[in-house]
């Protein structure tokens, strides 16, 4: 459907419908003239093709007057919006026009670029509750249609029309949840499916109905014109469109658009397909528009995600790097053809996996990249393979630095226990050393103190908690501080600026 107001001008000069364009040109672009005419026979025969939503007649015309022609235009559709224009002589001409269903009428007098915006938007704004009344009901027989398993077509004169010559597809979107490590709420979503059936699609394929048939899923039915070759690509391209006001609404979707059928009632067995097929559609991303088969396809794969694991655990010990990657990588091909739930459970585990190993090879877990939902199995892949690269770059550096067993253990306190009101004699006796001697071989080894190295890692901490989105005034304590001021007064010392300006920066 146009997104813009279609209005159609009869009167027999052609000063008045130049005068009339001036005006639509005046009052919105989202209003255009899409045909004129100077007399009722030529209007008549063109209305039809042009489809207008307001037709605007003068009543005082030769050949045929203005309401000979709106009589015989809602004889042609009665459900035509049309609006008289007449001279102040004319109110028995106007009595007459309103009994025949003709909507309201302005003086041609008095005709103003803002009388005639507020007689379309009162028009188009009474079209769309109508539109909305007659959606809802269309929407409820369009959703017992597809999930139905029997070929009545009851409820679908609107949608159906009794049409046998065309060809039938249905594109079914899907809502994508991302995948998280920690549950979270799900905001509800209103996305109203008559917006789908409002969007222009490309010429030779009609949207003749759109409906939510649930929390997840949206469907629209699309009629392909018998002169259509390539069907596929004019049906991805309405997806697109589809994705892109999804996009708009913050909603994460992707598509999935079906088989092409001869028979409308196929639709109903291509619909339970696809809503089984959806559930594996994460994996896949959002934004994304499938075809059928191509989601068919990805099922068929094979799957070995226990021996992939405990194969990791084995190859992560040995220190292999690149074959840890490799192993990552087929896991998360072969998650492809995972639902949801499936794909959560093989990610969370894979991530405790490669966890427990930092924490077993005493690597600071805090150093590991932190994020908690994904949309794609390939967002969750490159998010697990920074895990395992950070790890391995953290080992490598501390054989560079090639630390003494006591200062490896006072790192190890320090990362473990930052967050409490430790001290340097706390320090010292957790390693059993003298506090000289701590203070001492730190220096050496490490080129700064140990109190400096404890603040200098607190203030890392809490600049990492800020970009994680924490707030502020949980940060400080969290990251080992005794009062908000002294947290302030420090992260000022060491970056320049205030806590609350570094996030005001990241944000």
């Amino acid at each position: 459907m146009d997104n813009y107001v279609k209005l159609y001008i009869v009167d027999d000069e052609k000063m008045a419908i130049e005068y009339f364009k001036r005006l639509t040109e005046e009052i919105s672009p989202a209003c255009k003239v899409v045909g004129e005419a100077l007399h009722g026979p030529t209007a008549l025969e063109e209305i039809p093709r042009v489809q207008p939503d307001i037709v605007f007649v003068d009543i005082s015309m030769p050949v045929m007057n203005g309401l000979v022609l709106a009589e015989r235009i809602l004889q042609q559709n009665k459900n035509q919006i049309i609006v008289l224009l007449t001279s102040y002589r004319e109110f028995d001409y106007v009595k007459r026009g309103m009994e025949l269903g003709v909507s309201n009428y302005l003086l041609k007098n008095e005709l103003t670029a803002e009388s005639l915006s507020r007689e379309i938007s009162s028009i188009m704004e009474q079209i769309r509750i109508e539109r909305k009344q007659v959606h809802t009901y269309q929407e409820y027989n369009l959703k017992q249609f597809l999930e139905s398993e029997c070929d009545l077509t009851e409820g679908m004169e609107n949608i159906y029309k009794g049409s046998t010559l065309n060809r039938f597809a249905l594109t079914v979107i899907k809502r994508i949840h991302p995948v998280r490590l920690q549950p979270a709420y799900e905001e509800h979503v209103n996305f109203e499916a008559m917006r789908l059936e409002e969007l222009e699609y490309p010429k030779g394929i009609t949207c003749r109905g759109a409906v939510r048939m649930s929390e997840e899923l949206w469907a629209s039915v699309f009629f392909i014109h018998e002169v259509v070759s390539d069907s596929a690509g004019l049906l991805e391209e309405s997806a697109q469109k589809m994705l892109r006001v999804y996009e708009g609404a913050g909603i994460a979707v992707s598509a999935v658009i079906s088989d092409v059928f001869r028979k409308f009632t196929d639709l109903p067995q291509a619909y339970r397909r696809i809503a089984r097929l959806s559930q594996h559609m994460l994996c896949m991303g959002r934004g994304k528009v499938y075809h059928q088969s191509d989601v068919e396809n990805v099922l068929s794969a094979e799957r070995k995600t226990e021996v992939y694991m405990s194969d990791l655990v084995g190859i992560l010990d040995a220190e292999k790097m690149s074959d840890a990657e490799g192993l990552i990588d087929r896991l998360f091909e072969e998650a492809a053809a995972y639902t949801i739930q499936e794909f959560t459970r093989m990610v969370q585990e894979l991530h405790g996996v490669i966890k427990r190993y930092a924490i077993r090879k005493k690597v600071d877990t805090n150093v590991i990249p932190a994020q908690n939902e994904f949309y794609s199995a390939s967002e969750a892949r490159e998010y697990t393979q920074n895990m395992v690269s950070e790890i391995f770059k953290h080992l490598r550096e501390q054989e560079e630095k090639q630390y003494s067993r006591n200062v490896l253990l006072i790192l190890e306190y320090i990362q473990q226990h930052y967050a409490e009101n430790i001290s340097l004699q706390d320090i010292a006796e957790a390693v059993q050393l003298s506090e000289g001697h701590t203070r001492k071989c730190f220096k050496q080894e490490v080129g700064t103190t140990v109190v400096d190295y404890l603040t200098e890692y607190r203030i890392k901490r809490a600049k990492e908690m800020i970009n994680n989105g924490e707030r502020i005034t949980i940060v400080y304590e969290k990251a080992g501080f005794t009062s908000s001021q002294y947290f302030s007064y420090v992260f000022k010392k060491y970056e320049g600026i205030s806590p609350s300006e570094y996030a005001r920066r990241m944000r």
